[in-house]
């Protein structure tokens, strides 16, 4: 019998051979546009910040509660331990990458805070940011430098990336901020309301899945909230901690050291029954039939 191999997130090394590049710094992974795999099709996590140039093709990108139509020409960008599946599309997508660490990024700076402050890596972020013809013109040769010293054999190339790695963010963070400003005139209660939902969601989802529990968090009757939340997403506020409570399910039934009740309890149903029949609902399969399809692929 196979054993699943246990992929709750990507770790430095596993993100490696996942990339299929073999052995690589533990604390920057460089890929090239020219070494596209078939995605992981499961929702999955990374240790690691990314941060890509999309400069062909297209693909549809699911991070957390938000959906993304990536196409070229943009960037993207997601922080660790965000839940992230890909679809791609023919004929694929091509995408420079950066994976690097948190220390890698921060090394020597005096802002501890750096990476958590750009907008991108939040929680309430647009990870994914189109870019126009000067945009690009701008930003693509910093992968290119950054690619260049990647491949030389230069023993200080590690803080020369390090150095153009922050250009690169700091620039990116403006075209992010650029973007909101230009929307912000468009943003109504409606959109902060579901915004902030979101966030509370996202921390505390395997804690709270009743919808009032959020509606008095924010000050506002489950109807309202539930119909605000519709209103901007076309999903009531119910249907999204479903959503989010199934994802993240399937990512723990990724992992072979747990077993079912172990994963029920994560998610603090009252047992193993009830998550059972919540994540058959969700899905149409039972966690033990989502799991031996895991081991067919």
């Amino acid at each position: 019998m196979h054993k699943m191999k246990g992929i709750k997130r990507f770790n430095n090394n596993g993100l490696s051979e996942f990339l299929g590049l073999g052995a690589d710094s533990g604390s920057f992974i460089f890929k090239s546009a020219d070494n596209i795999q078939v995605s992981y099709p499961e929702p999955h996590r990374k240790e690691m910040y990314s941060l890509g140039i999309i400069t062909g093709g297209t693909a549809e990108l699911r991070v957390g509660l938000n959906n993304y139509s990536v196409q070229a020409p943009g960037l993207i960008a997601i922080g660790p331990d965000e839940v992230r599946q890909w679809t791609l599309n023919q004929p694929g997508i091509k995408i420079t990458g950066l994976f690097f660490t948190e220390d890698f990024a921060i090394s020597g700076l005096t802002d501890a805070l750096f990476l958590k402050r750009l907008p991108f890596y939040q929680k309430s972020g647009h990870h994914v940011i189109p870019l126009n013809p000067k945009e690009l013109s701008a930003l693509k040769p910093l992968f290119q430098q950054i690619e260049k010293k990647h491949r030389s054999t230069d023993l200080n190339k590690m803080g020369s990336i390090q150095a153009i790695l922050r250009v690169l963010l700091l620039e990116s963070m403006t075209l992010q901020r650029i973007s909101d400003q230009l929307d912000q005139g468009n943003l109504s209660q409606a959109h902060h309301v579901t915004i902030r939902f979101k966030e509370l969601l996202a921390e505390r989802f395997a804690a709270h899945r009743s919808v009032s529990y959020y509606a008095e968090q924010l000050f506002i009757t489950p109807k309202h909230l539930s119909q605000t939340v519709k209103e901007q997403t076309g999903k009531t506020a119910g249907k999204m901690i479903d959503e989010l409570v199934c994802l993240e399910a399937k990512i723990l039934l990724q992992i072979e050291e747990l077993n079912i009740s172990q994963v029920s309890q994560q998610l603090n149903f009252a047992n193993p029954s009830f998550f059972s029949k919540f994540f058959r609902r969700s899905t149409g399969l039972s966690p033990q039939q989502y799991r031996y399809n895991l081991l067919q692929k």
